[in-house]
C-alpha cells in the first residue's frame, strides 16, 4: 500500500513558510523556528504569531538632517584600512563574531555601545568618534567604555525632571527599556543617540563619558550679499 502523498499546495506553503522563518532568524534571535512551527503558524494564525523582521539598514538621507550615528560604518571602515587590518583579524581582536564587523560597514547591523566601545579600542581611536563623529579621532588616555553609562542617564535625567516611562515614552521605546539602560543594560547607538538627544546632551558623553556634556550650538555660516551688478 503506497503511503499518503502530501498535496503540493501544502509543500509549497512549508516552503515558503520555512523561507520566511530563515529570514526572521537571520535578523533576530527567535528561538524553535521550524518547519513545523511555521506550517502550524500558517494554519492557525489566531494561536501563533512570529515578529516582523526590524529593519536595520542605514541610509543617508540628502536634504535632511541625519542621525549622527549615520557615519559609523564609514568610519569604522576608514579606520580599519587606515590600520592595515582586515574584518577577520579586526573581529577576533575586538573579540566580536567574525561577521559583526562586515555587517556595521555594510550598514546592516546597528551596533551597540559597547560593541563600538570594543572595537574602538581595537582599533586604538576614540569611541565617541568612532560612533558619532564626535570629538578627535585619536583618544589620549585610558581606553573608551560605557563605564557608568547607567548613572549618567539616570542623572541627567532626573536633572531634566524626566520620569523613566516618560523619556521612554517621548523616544518610542518600551517603558522597561530605560531603566534597564540604568541597571546596566547594553543599547544601540541610535537608542543611545535619541535618549541623548531627548535631554539634550552629547551622546558620546552620554555613552562614553567622553567630551564636554552639552554640544555646541552649530554655527551658521551667512554667505557674503552679492555684490550689486552696474
Amino acid at each position: 500500500m503506497r503511503g499518503r502523498r502530501f498535496p503540493s499546495a501544502v509543500l509549497r506553503r512549508i516552503f515558503a513558510h520555512t523561507l520566511w522563518a530563515w529570514l526572521v532568524n537571520k535578523h533576530t534571535s527567535l528561538p524553535d523556528c521550524n518547519w513545523v512551527n511555521c506550517y502550524f503558524a500558517l494554519e492557525n494564525p489566531s494561536k501563533f504569531s512570529l515578529p516582523s523582521v526590524r529593519a536595520t539598514k542605514t541610509e543617508m538621507v540628502r536634504g535632511r538632517k541625519n542621525p549622527l550615528f549615520f557615519g559609523l560604518a564609514g568610519r569604522l571602515k576608514l579606520v580599519r584600512r587606515q590600520a592595515g587590518l582586515k574584518r577577520l583579524p579586526l573581529a577576533a581582536k575586538a573579540g566580536l563574531a567574525t561577521a559583526t564587523g562586515r555587517d556595521i560597514e555594510t550598514g546592516e547591523r546597528i551596533p551597540t555601545v559597547g560593541t563600538v566601545a570594543r572595537l574602538a579600542f581595537a582599533l586604538g581611536v576614540a569611541a565617541g568618534w568612532l560612533a558619532y563623529g564626535l570629538g578627535v579621532q585619536h583618544n589620549e588616555g585610558k581606553p573608551s567604555s560605557t563605564d557608568g553609562l547607567g548613572s549618567r542617564l539616570s542623572a541627567i535625567r532626573i536633572a531634566r525632571g524626566e520620569t523613566k516611562a516618560a523619556l521612554a515614552r517621548a523616544v518610542g521605546l518600551n517603558p522597561s527599556t530605560v531603566a534597564d539602560i540604568e541597571n546596566g543594560a547594553q543599547t544601540g547607538v541610535d537608542v543611545l543617540e535619541s535618549l541623548a538627544n531627548k535631554l539634550g546632551v552629547s551622546p558620546a558623553w552620554l555613552a562614553f563619558g567622553e567630551g564636554p556634556q552639552v554640544l555646541p550650538p552649530r554655527r551658521r555660516i551667512r554667505s557674503a550679499p552679492a555684490a550689486a551688478i552696474p
